[in-house]
């Protein structure tokens, strides 16, 4: 754990997500920006009024892909590669976009019939379970990673084995993680993989296509 001997206050208040910290009590009225101590040890400026957060969030100096430049204060440790933060300007940098976000359109043809019968499948098995239900594990955790396997066009089964990366991967952490790593090596393999079989359809079918085009990141 980082520990200092200056009087900042260290933000996040409280480890619980369950209940507002009583720090925030009148912050945004009496004190709407504040110097605060993060967890990995830097120093930032917390803004807390609605307006000046509008402000932060709409100018580009605040840009997420920055926050993983080499020397920057950090609120808690990359537990991803820093080149995977600025996702979207590598994608675009690669002349990717428009297949991305063509697949990533909820218009896109067959989406909305998909995600409605995969719910039912979900509900139903719910149902035949019966009370006490675990929406998060048997519904909304599958929902969301079939969906994924589902735009990618990757094996269903995929699903399971690239969630519990998650964990870890996002995990808030004073310190860089071991693990997240490895585990961001092991799926880098795979989905390598999947990307070079000739199996593979949805996204990742169309961007193994693209890698013969001369004229993609032009």
């Amino acid at each position: 754990m980082i520990t200092t001997t200056d009087s900042l206050p260290r933000f996040p208040f409280d480890a619980r997500g369950d209940r507002l910290p009583a720090q925030l009590d009148g912050l945004w009225r009496d004190a709407p920006v504040i110097k605060v101590r993060t967890i990995a040890g830097d120093e930032a400026w917390l803004v807390s009024s609605h307006a000046l957060c509008k402000q932060v969030l709409e100018d580009e100096r605040f840009s997420l892909k920055d926050t993983s430049a080499p020397g920057v204060p950090r609120q808690y440790a990359l537990t991803i590669p820093p080149e995977v933060v600025n996702n979207m300007g590598n994608i675009t940098g690669a002349g990717l976009r428009k297949a991305v976000m063509k697949a990533l359109n909820p218009k896109a043809p067959g989406v909305e019939e998909w995600l409605a019968g995969h719910a039912r499948k979900l509900l139903d098995g719910l149902l035949v379970e019966g009370a006490p239900g675990d929406l998060r594990a048997r519904f909304t955790v599958p929902y969301s990673t079939g969906l994924h396997c589902h735009i990618l066009g990757i094996p269903q089964s995929d699903a399971a084995r690239l969630y519990r990366s998650l964990h870890i991967a996002f995990m808030n952490s004073a310190t860089p993680i071991v693990g997240a790593r490895m585990n961001w090596d092991r799926d880098l393999a795979h989905m390598t993989a999947r990307l070079n079989d000739p199996d593979t359809r949805g996204l990742m079918g169309d961007l193994a296509a693209l890698r013969h085009d001369p004229t993609t990141g032009t």
